[in-house]
Order: C-alpha cells, then structure tokens, then sequence
C-alpha cells in the first residue's frame, strides 16, 4: 500500500508524515490487500486567522472499492486527521462489504430455485 502526504498553508509536514503513518496500521490492518494507495493532503483554509480551518483529506483507491475520498475541518490538525481516517475506514468496509456478493453465487441460487420449480411441475 503506497501513501502520499501533502501538505499547504502551514501544516508541518514532517510530524504530519510521522502522526499519519502512526494512525494507518490500526485503522486499515483488514483492508491492507484491497487498498493501493492513500493520499492525505492536509490545508490551512483561512490562512493564519484561525478558527475550524485545518483540512484533512483522505482519498484510497484499490481495485474492489474503487476511489474514495472524505474529508473533516477541525481546528487542530490532528484531530482533522485521525477523524478523517475513521471516516475513510468506515466507508471502505462499507463498500467491500457491499461487493463481497459473488456473482457465482446468484448464478447457483437461480440454477436450484429452477430445478426447484421444474420438480414441482412435473
């Protein structure tokens, strides 16, 4: 699983590196085979003035789940991260749990409820 970290307007890139890579393990330990890459991108939006204005956002991409991106505003940056990676987690196994249905599987339920129905015709 590849990871990107960016950062603008005044985050500190280097302990943000070191906090997210902290945070990935625990949060994204199932799905370390489903997921190619990660990209955070962390953005002060109102600048030095203050306020909920830190910007974390998260975006994965793998080839079951397909691209997905969140974001959270908070005024500390790392509370914006460590939100916006429960967030992200939460929407991934949310998708691979809706494609865990295997088209084989219908296939097989549709060939016994037909034999069904052709047994009880006849």
């Amino acid at each position: 699983m590849k990871m990107d970290v960016r950062c603008r307007n005044g985050v500190p890139h280097p302990v943000s590196k070191e906090y997210v890579e902290s945070l990935i393990p625990a949060a994204f330990s199932r799905f370390r085979n489903e997921i190619d890459w990660i990209m955070w991108r962390f953005e002060d939006v109102n600048g030095p003035r203050g306020g909920n204005d830190q910007c974390c956002r998260v975006t994965i991409f793998g080839p079951r789940c397909g691209l997905i991106t969140t974001h959270y505003l908070h005024a500390h940056w790392q509370v914006a991260a460590l939100y916006a990676l429960r967030r992200a987690a939460r929407l991934t196994r949310a998708t691979l749990q809706r494609t865990r249905v295997l088209p084989s599987a219908l296939v097989r339920r549709r060939g016994k409820e037909r034999s069904w129905r052709t047994q009880a015709a006849s």
